[in-house]
């Protein structure tokens, strides 16, 4: 048994099973294979019990920008939405999602916007 914790994107379903960013997961060896190949997973040294968070390594969680936001897939804004409790109920594209998300959080992505130039 080994634990992991997902490192990309807000959550991962694999075999029916959800796995949550910043939670820590006990998996078997050849799940944890499978799951660490795909680059979205890590393997912890802590001994967490399956499905609970690891908090001890005191590591802060990188801070959110705009960008991240707009790079982020359906069920990534509507993981995020539901932990910032922000209604996205009525967006009907991702793009709508995300501008909702970063105007609730006072997120701007300055990539996108034209100075005159």
């Amino acid at each position: 048994m080994k634990n992991i914790t997902l490192i990309k994107g807000l959550s991962y379903t694999y075999q029916d099973k959800r796995y949550v960013k910043d939670e820590s997961f006990l998996v078997d060896e050849d799940t944890a294979t499978y799951l660490i190949s795909t680059g979205h997973f890590i393997e912890d040294s802590g001994a967490a019990e399956p499905g609970t968070s690891d908090n001890t390594t005191g590591a802060a969680e990188p801070a959110l920008t705009a960008q991240m936001i707009d790079d982020m897939k359906k069920d990534e804004l509507e993981a995020l939405a539901d932990k910032k409790n922000i209604d996205i109920k009525d967006c009907k594209t991702n793009a709508d999602k995300a501008e909702r998300i970063k105007g609730a959080l006072g997120l701007v992505n300055f990539n996108h916007l034209d100075f005159g130039k």
